[in-house]
């Protein structure tokens, strides 16, 4: 008689630093994007989010988010107890792993500890929640978690690699290239660097797979609302994001008797440099900052612009981006770019096919590349046509979670809670190509 396998579902968690986050909408995007399919997935994130910075789309994942912290004592010293009296061997393996590789640093020697001790509290709740694969997001603090829970339960995890933790916070980023089951990120630049940073073979389980967006949400605006000399940048205020270059070249277009306006949508903390440097340029009547906002009221902004830029740079730390998903937001809503070859950025910008790409730092070069499209209409339509082409085909978020759904049933055992694997947006997807005939009104 043929032995019966049971198909069973298995508990798949996604672990993040802080989930949802208005700076990284990708995640709890690509989040809701995978359950929209039928799939099911148990989410848990280190830090609690401020509510009145989140989106309305992302508010419903936080009552059914696990936060971690700030942990209870008597919590965290029965999960700590539990771990020594059950499983001594793996509790002191654990430690002796984390804080014995090689740290550049006593700072993050330290961090390595910290995370031991938030990981063995949430590795009490993953066995409870009987959860049998942990995905992570970003390589540092939530993978390290990870990887304590995996080390402690024998829980497999894998990992989601972006920027600043492949080039700047690559805290035991050997060691969790070496244990993940597949290691994804947004760009292949990235990929490279992270083949890079591991022993032989690391490459073979590592993926591109690009942060999409909803190509049927950023479209362009149905009707011509553009006013002709808007420059739109929307980011974190943080020194990889280069806006104090951006004001710069704004100082240069004054000075030029260029007319123009510059929005710059974002907080955070260079938010002082910023404003200190509009007044330095007397440039307040020019350069509009009006904070963070949410993502209902960025669609706005998106089509009142009239062209976009992010002039990003890498800072002496090494910080610097991957490929900001503004930019992409940016070109879906046929809005002509300029930034700077940064990361993975070039493998968005075609130079001079759908955006400019200028040297980093470069204040005068971008000055003139922002000049040259405010003056001339016919190059902004023809780079605009192209960008939103290019991001229906290549970075529509329905399109983008495919290899990642795959990847999560292959090594992980991720199951549709409808029968055949499939939901039905899958099967609608044949017939809703995304709609580009709003570039004729540019």
């Amino acid at each position: 008689m043929a032995q019966v396998l049971e198909d069973k579902t298995k508990n798949v968690a996604y672990l993040g630093t802080v989930i949802p986050s208005l700076s990284a909408t990708f995640i709890y995007r690509e989040i809701l994007e995978i359950e929209r399919r039928g799939y099911s997935l148990h989410i848990y994130s280190l830090h609690r989010p401020d509510p009145k910075s989140l989106s309305a789309e992302s508010l419903p994942l936080c009552a059914r988010t696990y936060y971690l912290l700030p942990v209870r004592i008597l919590r965290l010293l029965f999960a700590h107890f539990h771990y020594v009296s059950v499983h001594p061997i793996r509790y002191f393996r654990a430690i002796w792993k984390m804080l014995i590789p090689v740290h550049d640093r006593l700072k993050n020697r330290i961090r390595s500890l910290l995370h031991f001790g938030e990981g063995v509290v949430l590795a009490y709740k993953m066995e409870q929640d009987d959860i049998s694969h942990i995905h992570s997001h970003y390589a540092s603090q939530a993978t390290s978690v990870a990887r304590v829970i995996h080390l402690l339960t024998g829980i497999p995890y894998s990992f989601s690699a972006h920027a600043h933790d492949i080039w700047h916070d690559r805290l035991l980023l050997r060691e969790k290239l070496d244990e993940a089951c597949f290691v994804s990120c947004c760009s292949s630049y990235g990929c490279r660097e992270l083949s890079r940073r591991g022993n032989a073979g690391v490459e073979k389980k590592i993926h591109v797979i690009y942060h999409g967006i909803d190509v049927r949400h950023f479209i362009p605006p149905s009707v011509q609302r553009r006013n002709g000399n808007q420059i739109l940048a929307v980011g974190r205020f943080d020194l990889m994001k280069g806006f104090s270059d951006l004001v710069t070249a704004c100082h240069y277009l004054q000075r030029e008797g260029v007319m123009f306006q510059c929005c710059i949508v974002g907080g955070g903390e260079e938010m002082g440099n910023i404003e200190s440097l509009v007044r330095k340029y007397g440039l307040a009547g020019r350069i509009h900052l009006p904070g963070a906002i949410p993502q209902e009221r960025l669609l706005q902004f998106y089509h009142e612009a009239t062209i976009f830029t992010l002039p990003c740079i890498s800072t002496r730390n090494g910080r610097h981006d991957g490929i900001p998903n503004v930019l992409v937001e940016a070109m879906a809503t046929a809005l002509p770019v300029v930034s700077t070859p940064i990361g993975g950025i070039a493998e968005l910008i075609d130079h001079e096919k759908d955006g400019f790409l200028v040297k980093p730092g470069n204040t005068r070069e971008l000055a003139a590349r922002l000049k040259q499209l405010l003056q001339d209409a016919a190059l902004r339509r023809r780079f605009a046509e192209a960008g939103r082409t290019k991001i229906c085909s290549r970075f529509d978020n329905q399109k983008c979670i495919e290899p990642l759904i795959n990847l999560l049933e292959r090594k992980c055992g991720l199951r549709s809670a409808k029968s055949d694997g499939r939901s039905e947006l899958q099967d609608s997807m044949v017939d809703s190509e995304p709609d580009n005939r709003y570039a004729a009104l540019l």
